[in-house]
C-alpha cells in the first residue's frame, strides 16, 4: 500500500475534461474516496488541500486511508501540513472503511482518535503507531468494528483494553510488538492481552500472524486456546504453539530457535503436524533441524522476506542447513515436492553444494544395495535471482528425473 500518484490525480483530470464531466464526477461520492498521502519528504499544502477537497466532496461514502510517514525523511518544515491531515482524518472515522496508516511521530496519531467511537464501515485497520507509551487511541478500547475483517497492529505496547463486543468477520489478525529493547524482555502483560484478544475472535480467524508479544511469557499451565477455522499461523515466538489448537492449520511460517531467549521443546511444534506449508523467514540454523521434523507432512517450502510486519525481515537458512537436512534419520519431510527461495539475493541462502545434494538425495535413484528411500522427490525449485548458471543447469536436471 503505497501512494500512487497517477490514482491520486485520477478524479481531478475527470472534471477537467468538460463542464458536463465535472458536474457527473463531482457528484459522484464514490470517486473521491482514496485518500493516499505521499511520503512526508513529499507532503506539501497542496496535498492538504487535496485531501480537504476528497473529504468534501466524498459526501457521506465510506474512505480508505493510507500513510506511510517517516520523519527521518524530512524537516520540521512539514510538521504543519501533517498536523492539519491528520486532524482532517481524526473526523472521518464513521466513514472509514480502510486505514493504514504508519507513522513513527507520536503527534500524528491525532489522526487515531476518532476510531474510539464506532466504525460501521471498517473493513480494514492496519495500525503501525510511533508512542512509546501505551497509545492513548487504543487504551481505552478496540473499536466498535462489526465488519472488519482484517486488523494489522504494529506498536511497543499492546496497549488495549476490549470493548465487549464479538469481532465475528476477523478473519486476519497480526500483532507484532517490539521487545524492551534495553533487555531484550517481552513488555509485562502482553502475552495475556493477545490470548484476551485471540479469544475473542477465535471462532472467525482464519490468517494469524504474531511477533514478539509472548516469547517467554507464562500464559498458565493447561491453558489452551482453539482456533478452528485458523488456515495460516505466522508465528516468531514458539512459546506460542503450547496454548494454540488449529486442527485446520495448513500453512505455518516460523522463526528460528536461536530468536529466542529460551530454546523451546524439541517437540514443540509437534500440535502442528498436519501442515503441509512451511515458510521459514528468519535465520534458521541446523539446530533447528529436531523441531522442524516434527512436521511430516510438509509438501512445500518457502524461504522468504517477511511481508506482514515492518521493517521486513529477510528470511535465510545457515549454510550447514540443508547438510543436516540430507544427514538427518529418518528423512526429514518426506512429502516435500517443493522449494522456493523468495528472498530476493542473487544467491541461494545456503551452500549450493548441499542444497544440491539434499535434492540428489530425493531424485536420483537409490543404488541397488541401498533399500530404497519412501519419500517423495522434488518436483520443483525456485531460486532467487541471479543463480549461478550451474545450479540452475543441475537443479533443472534433478527436477527433470520425477
Amino acid at each position: 500500500m503505497y501512494f500512487d500518484i497517477h490514482l491520486a490525480r485520477a478524479p481531478f483530470r475527470l472534471v477537467a475534461v468538460c463542464k458536463r464531466w465535472r458536474c457527473l464526477a463531482t457528484s459522484t461520492s464514490t470517486l473521491w474516496t482514496c485518500l493516499t498521502l505521499p511520503a512526508l519528504r513529499n507532503l506539501t499544502e497542496t496535498h492538504v488541500e487535496r485531501v480537504s477537497c476528497l473529504v468534501t466532496r466524498s459526501q457521506q461514502a465510506p474512505v480508505d486511508v493510507i500513510a506511510r510517514w517517516q520523519w527521518s525523511e524530512s524537516t520540521e518544515t512539514i510538521a504543519p501540513h501533517a498536523n492539519a491531515i491528520s486532524r482532517l482524518i481524526s473526523s472521518l472515522a464513521h466513514r472509514l472503511r480502510l486505514i493504514y496508516w504508519s507513522t513513527d511521530k507520536e503527534s500524528d496519531d491525532v489522526a487515531l482518535d476518532g476510531l474510539r467511537g464506532p466504525t460501521p464501515h471498517l473493513t480494514q485497520l492496519r495500525v503501525r503507531s510511533a508512542s512509546q507509551s501505551l497509545p492513548s487511541v487504543f487504551k481505552d478500547f478496540l473499536p466498535s468494528a462489526p465488519r472488519l475483517k482484517g486488523l494489522v497492529y504494529n506498536s511497543n505496547h499492546l496497549g488495549w483494553s476490549f470493548a465487549a463486543q464479538q469481532y465475528t468477520a476477523l478473519t486476519l489478525l497480526t500483532v507484532w510488538c517490539s521487545h524492551d529493547v534495553a533487555n531484550f524482555s517481552p513488555i509485562v502483560g502482553d502475552g495475556l492481552k493477545m490470548l484476551k484478544l485471540l479469544r475473542i475472535v477465535s471462532n472467525s480467524l482464519e490468517v494469524l500472524n504474531i511477533g514478539n508479544s509472548a516469547n517467554g511469557v507464562t500464559i498458565g499451565e493447561g491453558v489452551f486456546l482453539d482456533l478452528p477455522r485458523l488456515d495460516t499461523l505466522r508465528i516468531r515466538d514458539w512459546d506460542w504453539t503450547r496454548y494454540l489448537r488449529a486442527p485446520a492449520l495448513q500453512k505455518l511460517a516460523i522463526s528460528n530457535i536461536a530468536s529466542q531467549r529460551t530454546a523451546p521443546p524439541s517437540d514443540a511444534l509437534q500440535p502442528f503436524a498436519r501442515v503441509t506449508h512451511l515458510e521459514l523467514f528468519m535465520p534458521c540454523d541446523a539446530t533447528d533441524i529436531v523441531g522442524l521434523a516434527q512436521l511430516v507432512n510438509i509438501n512445500s517450502l518457502d524461504v522468504c522476506k517477511v511481508t506482514w510486519v515492518e521493517p521486513d525481515d529477510f528470511g535465510s537458512l545457515s549454510r550447514m542447513f540443508f547438510a543436516e537436512a540430507t544427514a538427518h534419520d529418518p528423512s526429514i519431510w518426506p512429502k516435500l515436492k517443493h522449494l522456493r527461495f523468495l528472498t530476493g539475493s542473487g544467491r541461494v541462502p545456503v551452500s549450493e553444494t548441499d542444497l544440491v545434494a539434499f535434492i540428489r538425495l530425493r531424485n536420483e535413484p537409490a543404488a541397488p544395495q541401498f533399500e530404497e528411500r519412501v519419500v517423495s522427490r522434488i518436483e520443483s525449485v525456485k531460486l532467487s535471482h541471479g543463480p549461478p548458471g550451474w545450479l540452475v543447469r543441475e537443479v533443472k536436471r534433478l527436477t527433470a528425473l520425477c
